[in-house]
């Protein structure tokens, strides 16, 4: 048993006595840090790319649920999108969107994506959400218009109404 001791002290001894890292060891090191750091920072980025696309896809549901509820809830149609939904009229505030008198193209990362328009069909309004062509072939659009296919549809507006 006293030799067992005396070898790990043996040992113990000698890493004390090392004074530096040597140059392969420091350049072991560094490689595998950016071996690492090559595997780490695309999924960082997807990671962020992939909350940015939730939170948009989240917020064009809440603006489609603002317009229904605020033509519901008034028997009426306002045809300026920026005042049926406090989500649509921010975006157009901070230019995420391109909005106008009935439609808004909502943009990320300043990328025309996706369409709504107030239409008046058949004596109805309808709420229409579609995607728009990506031009410039962005993969945050793409993703966007993939994520967000759901709400592409119209939404009627007008019809059941509540009066006051």
């Amino acid at each position: 048993m006293g030799e067992r001791f005396s070898l790990a002290f043996l040992f113990y001894r000698i890493d004390l006595n090392k004074s530096a890292f040597t140059m392969i060891e420091l350049v072991f090191t560094i490689v595998i840090i950016a071996v690492l750091a090559t595997m780490a920072i695309p999924k960082l980025m997807a990671t962020r790319d992939d909350a940015k696309v939730a939170s948009k896809v989240m917020q064009i549901s809440n603006a489609i649920n603002e317009i229904t509820t605020y033509s519901t809830s008034k028997g009426d149609i306002d045809t300026n999108l920026t005042k049926m939904s406090n989500v649509v009229n921010e975006w157009a505030l901070s230019g995420q969107a391109l909005s106008d008198e009935n439609e808004t193209k909502i943009k990320i990362d300043g990328v025309e994506c996706i369409d709504m328009k107030i239409v008046y069909s058949n004596s109805m309004y309808e709420l229409n959400v579609s995607a728009l062509p990506n031009v410039s072939n962005n993969a945050l659009c793409d993703f966007l218009q993939k994520r967000a296919s759901g709400l592409f549809h119209s939404f009627h507006l007008s019809g059941n109404t509540i009066k006051r």
